[in-house]
């Protein structure tokens, strides 16, 4: 359906393996990125739970969840 999709709108001919590698790299590089944006989303949000003076583990808990 992506291939489809990218012939019909992008006019990349696939026969072409720099475009795909290209296209490749390009996907890597964007789960990369938004692997590391998450990372440290979930750094931060652990580091305000650490710093908070009365904090409840178990209230904590339930609300991230949610």
């Amino acid at each position: 359906m992506a291939h489809r999709w990218l012939e019909d709108h992008c006019a990349i001919q696939f026969s072409d393996t720099d475009v795909v590698s290209g296209i490749y790299q390009k996907a890597i590089q964007t789960m990369a990125q938004l692997t590391a944006a998450s990372v440290e989303q979930f750094h931060k949000v652990a580091e305000l739970l650490l710093v908070k003076d009365d904090r409840s583990p178990t209230n904590e808990a339930q609300t991230l969840v949610q």
